[in-house]
């Protein structure tokens, strides 16, 4: 789909906002591996650590950079193809720099550690449950026990068990996040072409945003995974409505979501208008809801069984 009211940038605009993004991108990959969330590091303010200017001045830059380069492009890339190479050359280099922009990776391998040992993190913090890598955790989250879903704590005992160790599991976690970004890529062309949305837009806006590389892929935030099985799940529903078995598909996607991190709720009561085939009433929205509904119900109590035999073996 084009967009006839906004013409693609010239190549030339185009070839200096995707050089524009790389340098930022590299530039807050080397801020990562000078004051990032390193398993070792002591000093509790990036401006106190042993680079902290120069730190600071590379995020502030890369920053500057990568979020200019980013809206210069708002109405439109190129092409949807030209949007998704940069979109991942860009993340390229956050791809192999030190977790960035907080340490919640760390906690995830305690809680997937504390998991894989038998130990109920829904229970327990994970100093209590007695993770060898709890100094990497941040202190504010070492006594609190898991807010995420049973799918994700399942992911992260096997990221542990998997990476061997505590870069490996990172590594894993890193990997699991990357398969979610993916995972939504795939699916961004066909929910922007149902919304009558110029795909090229929508995959730049999308895709390209500084929060995808620093927050997603760098962070390795478990957030990526549960927008890629959102928007799958809204893609099944979207092009499928009124159909029992997509919507039991659409919901199992959508409550593997949820069973990943609760905030995803949110999108529950919007999906079940969306699954309904022609006109809103009451018969209608308990036909089609309630099969959406029956699969988001099967996939969290799967999860949930699963979760609480692997805890008591």
């Amino acid at each position: 789909m084009t967009d006839p009211g906004v013409p693609p940038p010239s190549p030339r605009a185009a070839r200096l906002v995707r050089y524009a993004g790389l340098t930022g991108a590299v530039l807050l990959a080397v801020a990562g591996w000078l004051g990032g969330a390193l398993p070792g590091a002591t000093a509790t303010r990036v401006w106190h650590a042993e680079h902290g200017l120069l730190t600071v001045a590379l995020w502030l830059v890369g920053t500057g950079l990568l979020t200019g380069a980013w809206w210069a492009l708002r109405r439109g890339a190129p092409s949807t193809r030209w949007a998704y190479l940069t979109a991942g050359l860009w993340a390229l280099p956050l791809l192999v720099t030190a977790p960035s922009g907080s340490r919640d990776v760390y906690s995830y391998t305690c809680q997937g550690w504390a998991y894989a040992h038998g130990v109920d993190p829904y229970a327990t913090g994970v100093a209590a449950a007695g993770c060898p890598w709890v100094d990497a955790v941040a202190p504010i989250w070492r006594d609190t026990p898991a807010p995420y879903g049973p799918f994700f704590l399942l992911l992260a005992a096997l990221a542990v068990t998997v990476g061997g160790g505590l870069v490996g599991a990172v590594v894993a976690l890193r990997l699991i996040a990357v398969a979610g970004v993916l995972l939504a890529a795939l699916c961004l062309v066909g929910l922007a072409r149902a919304a009558g949305v110029p795909p090229r837009r929508a995959a730049w806006l999308a895709l390209a945003g500084p929060l995808v590389g620093v927050h997603l892929v760098a962070g390795a935030h478990n957030d990526a995974l549960m927008l890629g099985l959102l928007l799958l799940g809204l893609l099944v529903l979207v092009r499928c409505p009124g159909r029992p078995r997509p919507l039991l598909v659409a919901g199992a996607l959508l409550g593997l979501a949820v069973a990943v991190k609760a905030v995803a709720l949110v999108v529950l009561p919007f999906a079940a208008l969306a699954a309904v085939l022609g006109r809103y009433t009451v018969r209608t929205l308990w036909r089609d809801a309630g099969w959406l509904t029956a699969g988001v119900l099967a996939a969290l109590a799967a999860t949930a069984l699963l979760s609480l035999s692997i805890i008591h073996i």
